[in-house]
């Protein structure tokens, strides 16, 4: 027979700090703040189970308060969390990753054995600073937009550079289960890009010239063995930036359009360092200097398809999801009326979507769960639009 269930009411707040980078991996630096809503047994039980499992947490620093007169335990939790990072768009010299936390709230049992704790979500429903934040700084005044405010605070890593500083955030919904233990954020970072097409691009036209005029040499005097010594010399120097062109993956893929730029590169080549005295003309030469200028249309075009995704993805990004101000409806920790401000996952995957976008929300199903997250700028704008004049503000109780 299976341990009874309690479901726990759990409002997480994440403030980001930063994005660093130790020992090649990426790390998100920031603090959660849960505030767990239950009677004053069940938050009695969490935090003795907290303070217990806590005694072995080496990278994390916990604190603990409880608030009797609401009922509700709050738990701080310092962390430095490595995101997995894996290859979204491979335009050389541009390569977009995608820098991914995924959190649980894990289900446990009491220290009796008695209950299991299952964690449920719940989300601010008045503004979505009060789930996640980037964290200002207060020691700097930076100029700019809100865009670049965030990028200055949140930017620590040297290889790669924010796409966007705002995070795409989802809450993982399980239909099975009927609860949301899960949320994940995700950042669009580029790898190198302009640093690549500086160090990699600009050298291989200048072989591209010194080629083309190898080729074109009108000194018939030139012996065999020079010739192709100075072929190869132009190989060997493209064979430099060759680990760099490549690049890692996880999967190994044979026919990408990186892959075939190389091998256009060294047809190329192959066939500029064809003699005329063996061939008799200059045919495969020309032909060969000619493949290795029309390969150049592999960094061009992607460097144009690559600025086109970066205007997407920023036009996307939502900064008012993610800057605090005196504006904002902040959450109050000692405030004893909360109903009204929190709504379960559960409740808000299963509105009709005109209603859940006005409140800035949209849905996917991946698989068993329904997947929650904020609103694009664009998918609210086209909301607004559609909204009909007088339309009633939503409130949902927990």
């Amino acid at each position: 027979m299976g341990h009874p269930e309690v479901q726990v009411n759990v409002h997480n707040f994440f403030l980001i700090k930063q994005i660093v980078e130790e020992d090649n991996s990426l790390i998100a630096v920031g603090t959660f703040i849960q505030h767990c809503f239950e009677d004053e047994k069940t938050n009695e039980m969490i935090r003795g189970r907290m303070h217990e499992e806590g005694k072995d947490i080496d990278d994390y620093e916990i604190k603990f308060e409880y608030i009797a007169s609401t009922m509700k335990l709050l738990i701080t939790t310092v962390v430095k969390a490595p995101l997995d990072v894996n290859v979204e768009l491979d335009y050389f010299p541009f390569r977009v990753v995608s820098a991914k936390l995924l959190v649980e709230l894990s289900t446990f049992t009491t220290l009796d054995n008695e209950t299991r704790l299952r964690p449920n979500l719940i989300l601010h429903l008045l503004d979505k600073t009060n789930m996640f934040s980037i964290q200002k700084d207060q020691m700097t005044e930076t100029k700019g937009s809100d865009f670049d405010k965030a990028k200055d605070k949140m930017d620590k890593a040297d290889s790669y550079d924010f796409i966007s500083p705002f995070p795409k955030v989802a809450y993982l919904y399980d239909t099975n289960k009927r609860y949301c233990p899960k949320f994940m954020i995700t950042f669009l970072m580029v790898e190198d890009g302009m640093k690549k097409f500086v160090e990699i691009v600009a050298p291989m036209f200048l072989i591209a010239g010194m080629n083309t005029i190898h080729v074109l040499n009108p000194d018939e005097k030139v012996e065999v063995a020079d010739y192709i010594a100075n072929s190869a010399t132009f190989a060997l120097s493209v064979l430099v930036f060759l680990p760099t062109m490549v690049g890692t993956s996880r999967v190994q893929q044979v026919w990408t359009p990186n892959n075939l730029y190389i091998v256009l590169i060294f047809v190329a080549l192959t066939l500029s360092s064809i003699p005329d005295t063996w061939a008799g003309h200059k045919g495969y030469a020309i032909a060969g200097m000619i493949i290795y200028w029309v390969s150049f249309l592999f960094p061009i075009v992607n460097s144009i398809r690559y600025l086109l995704f970066l205007r997407k993805a920023r036009r996307k990004a939502n900064a008012k999801h993610f800057w605090q101000g005196p504006s904002k409806n902040l959450y109050k920790a000692s405030k004893k009326e909360i109903a009204h401000e929190f709504a379960k996952v559960e409740e808000i995957v299963y509105k009709p979507d005109d209603e859940r976008l006005q409140m800035e929300y949209t849905v996917r199903e991946v698989h068993k769960f329904r997947v929650l997250e904020f609103a694009s700028v664009g998918a609210i704008a086209r909301s607004k639009k559609k909204k009909p004049a007088g339309a009633a503000k939503l409130e949902v109780a927990v």
